[in-house]
């Protein structure tokens, strides 16, 4: 008995179809652990680098710290401080420190933005999955946010805030990124980046 020819070309599609697969997602590998796109490559360096954990409490931090003050309290991570003129307005200097975790929330890097004046503004980057732990994380320690955006701005995040000692504040972003490859932040400003007003109004 003569194997059927249509049974034949029917049963190599399937096999075409798992090489097709299967090069893709080998493409799709090379590419994450290839690709200088700052995002992808963060989170590469977070699952790949050993990294350090470390907690900061926000309300200590005031426009006196300094790059070395960040090294000293963030000793044994690594910390890069660069020229930095395209943060925002007055920002000169950045340092990031890499970690894996700030407050016992992953966090992959915290910058530390500084003027000609001194520390103005602190970013966190915390992956995706870790959101709720991130404002979980802040309510326990300031209790129910201070204040939020109106969820009727379109085109902006919503921002949760609560106000610090000395007219400084810290904010989180409400809602979670659709996509996986942003990150949500904790951010600390300081009472000189707003001027005459409070942080929080």
């Amino acid at each position: 008995m003569h194997p059927n020819p249509r049974n034949r070309s029917t049963a190599s599609v399937p096999s075409l179809r798992h090489v097709l697969v299967l090069l893709l997602l080998t493409l799709i590998g090379v590419w994450l652990f290839t690709t200088p796109y700052p995002p992808v490559k963060e989170y590469r360096l977070y699952f790949l680098e050993d990294r350090t954990d470390a907690s900061l409490d926000w309300g200590d931090l005031s426009h006196e710290w300094s790059e070395d003050r960040v090294r000293e309290h963030f000793f044994g991570a690594n910390v890069r401080c660069l020229s930095d003129q395209n943060r925002g307005a007055g920002v000169t200097r950045v340092c990031v420190v890499d970690l894996r975790t700030l407050n016992g929330v992953p966090t992959m890097t915290v910058n530390f933005l500084f003027s000609e004046t001194g520390l103005q503004r602190v970013a966190t980057n915390i992956p995706w999955w870790s959101h709720r732990r991130g404002l979980d994380a802040l309510v326990s320690t300031y209790g129910e946010p201070h204040a939020a955006s109106s969820p009727e701005v379109a085109g902006e995040k919503r921002i949760l805030g609560w106000e610090l000692p000395g007219r400084a504040a810290v904010f989180y972003n409400r809602d979670v990124d659709l996509s996986p490859l942003l990150t949500s932040s904790t951010q600390w400003t300081g009472p000189r980046s707003c001027g005459n007003l409070p942080c929080l109004r």
